[in-house]
């Protein structure tokens, strides 16, 4: 089970993603009030109550944020403890590599191009550049986004999650721009 979330607009999601070697499933974008352990928790559970899926589960992965995988009471440490008062196997925590490799990224990115990034805010010298010329770059695009995200190697939860966001991000562009 994969799970990742995104802040848009003070609006919490989740996405969730089921995957075996064979099939991948995506389950739901939770949309929750905030992003705290014990709400994304809930969400989760919800999701697998509702499809009775807790014994499909073998792994979960997620990124390495404290709010999944602090110490005490963080999201895969309250998974883990649902699966053992259900008497199941709990399943092993990976990190998400995608977001270790992001992280790295946006370091040398601040180092190379100045500045102190947090996420999810991106603010180099260049993001105004393309705001100011989004409409032309838009229409000089011939191939359409899905060539762009089908060659970029993404996993289809990330898909997913982007195909959300960006939506998200052109209506809120296109609102600012008129």
């Amino acid at each position: 089970m994969h799970f990742d979330g995104k802040r848009i607009d003070d609006q919490e999601y989740q996405v969730l993603v089921l995957k075996n070697e064979r099939k991948e499933v995506k389950l739901e974008a939770l949309h929750l009030p905030n992003g705290k352990a014990d709400t994304v928790v809930k969400g989760i559970t919800a999701v697998l109550d509702e499809y009775n899926l807790w014994k499909s589960i073998k792994m979960i992965v997620a990124d390495s944020t404290n709010v999944n995988t602090g110490r005490r009471n963080e999201i895969v440490i309250q998974l883990k403890r649902l699966f053992a008062q259900k008497k199941l196997e709990e399943p092993h925590f990976i990190g998400c590599q995608h977001h270790i490799l992001d992280r790295v990224l946006r370091l040398v990115l601040d180092e190379e191009l100045g500045g102190n990034n947090t996420s999810p805010n991106i603010e180099y010298q260049f993001i105004p550049e393309l705001v100011k010329n989004y409409k032309q770059l838009k229409m000089n695009f011939k191939n359409g986004k899905e060539e762009i995200i089908e060659t970029a190697g993404w996993r289809d939860d990330m898909k997913f999650l982007f195909h959300v966001t960006l939506f998200r991000f052109l209506k809120k562009l296109e609102d600012f721009l008129k």
